[in-house]
């Protein structure tokens, strides 16, 4: 138990005693109380920490759903960034994809143009080349039909006068010629476009099998930039929603946490008035007491001074003190070590008085029954982060000493607030709830409101 859980409890130190009185020596006395009172506070009190126990559960679920959503939201936060640079370098590799394939794409037009434009030399070539051969054809058949001097053509060359025919059929040999000259340069140039042409369709086949993978690298690029995008938008909207249910959850724990602060006012002002009520008796049972004695040894006096007169008497001694050893039983059905002393603890760095522990600590197996060392009243059967499950026993005055024990860390209670137990019975069962590092029990024994060493009662 560290020094911050015994702060912790320290207000509840000086809760008054619930009185069991014992049979006095003069029975017919009484001493005067408000018991009516008390009852009425004992019930505010008990309604007030029963309320306080369903609003700390409540508390204890919220702060687990609490910093499971605050977990999330910081490990979406911590996803953010990468899938965000993953999402730009995407669409970067995106856009770049694209680029190349509009490069490409323009190449596979300027070249589809090229191969439209050699097609339409080559139809053009073709035409002409026709014609030639046509005229060609026909100047022939002309020419084997008059023999080679009286054709149509020297006709149409020929003059009135018949003098010249000779040098006309000299031109019209050169015009057939000239024609067939042009013929041949027509096939030539048929004969390089189309070569031309084959070679520009083979560039344009590569260029469409370059712009088919462009434009599928494109597709994948633009997928993939698709899939970053949609998770930084998932995160976003993640982290939407893990931070407005987080909101809510501290909302309410703000709300839950006032109303606990309520019913710890209301715990803390009857368990005052108790104290109050119960130190008015105390300090009545103590008059009353001091009264009986005083009376007692008054009339012992009288009797040593008949049976022994002249004879000098002494007066009675005060109440004695609670008295270690058996005045308790063992907490545990058999006997488990110490791992943990009364006093303060050393820890490395700090003050030695830095942590004091308040109880021992038994190394007992989680489940372990726990049970009451003496007769008395469970005042306190609660839970806290810090003790955990834990609970007070008042085993009221021993000796005319105000006696309570404190068990924490239960895996669960057996009693509740109010309950009479006997020694004996099983108060709860040793576990590792609250501030706890394993299986143990931590246990108490205050007197008069102050924390002792318990191994001595036990």
């Amino acid at each position: 138990m560290g020094k911050s859980l015994t702060k912790h409890y320290a207000r509840w130190l000086r809760v008054g005693a619930v009185f069991t009185m014992g049979v006095l020596a003069f029975s017919s006395v009484t001493v005067p109380s408000v018991s009516g009172e008390r009852d009425d506070l004992v019930r505010q009190q008990q309604e007030a920490q029963r309320k306080r126990d369903e609003l700390q559960i409540q508390i204890a679920s919220l702060d687990k759903d609490l910093q499971a959503h605050i977990l999330r939201l910081n490990d979406i936060q911590t996803q953010l960034p990468a899938a965000q640079a993953a999402a730009d370098d995407a669409e970067a590799k995106a856009a770049a994809a694209n680029r190349e394939l509009q490069i490409i794409t323009d190449q596979l037009n300027a070249a589809e143009g090229e191969l439209q434009s050699l097609g339409k030399t080559i139809d053009d070539l073709g035409t002409e080349s026709s014609r030639s051969d046509q005229a060609l054809a026909t100047m022939a058949r002309e020419m084997y039909r008059s023999g080679g001097s009286s054709s149509p053509l020297l006709l149409a060359l020929s003059t009135e006068s018949t003098a010249d025919v000779s040098q006309r059929a000299t031109t019209a040999q050169s015009m057939a010629r000239v024609q067939a000259r042009a013929l041949e340069n027509a096939r030539d140039k048929i004969a390089v476009t189309k070569n031309q042409e084959a070679r520009q369709t083979a560039l344009t086949k590569r260029i469409q099998g370059l712009q088919t993978k462009a434009a599928d690298a494109a597709q994948k690029a633009e997928n993939a930039a698709g899939v970053a995008q949609t998770k930084v938008l998932q995160l976003h909207s993640l982290q939407q929603e893990e931070s407005t249910e987080t909101a809510k959850l501290k909302a309410r724990s703000t709300e839950i946490t006032a109303q606990l602060n309520q019913q710890n006012a209301v715990v803390n002002t009857a368990r005052a008035e108790i104290a109050r009520i119960d130190e008015e008796n105390h300090r009545k049972q103590i008059i009353f007491q001091q009264q009986q004695a005083a009376e007692a040894a008054r009339r012992k006096a009288q009797q040593n001074a008949q049976a022994n007169p002249g004879r000098p008497q002494g007066s009675t001694p005060p109440p004695p003190p609670v008295k270690p050893g058996g005045t308790f039983g063992y907490p545990l059905p058999s006997v488990y070590p110490v791992t943990s002393g009364f006093g303060p603890r050393y820890i490395p760095g700090l003050a030695a008085s830095a942590y004091y522990h308040y109880g021992i600590d038994l190394g007992a197996p989680c489940g372990t029954p726990a049970i009451a060392t003496a007769n008395g009243v469970v005042t306190t059967a609660n839970w806290d982060r810090y003790g955990g499950n834990w609970v007070i026993i008042n085993y009221g005055l021993i000796n005319g000493n105000s006696v309570q024990v404190f068990y924490m860390h239960f895996t669960r209670h057996n009693v509740y607030a109010g309950q009479r137990v006997n020694r004996g019975d099983v108060v709860g069962f040793v576990g590792t709830t609250g501030n706890s590092t394993g299986c143990h029990l931590h246990y108490e024994v205050h007197v008069n409101g102050v924390a002792v060493n318990p191994t001595p009662y036990m």
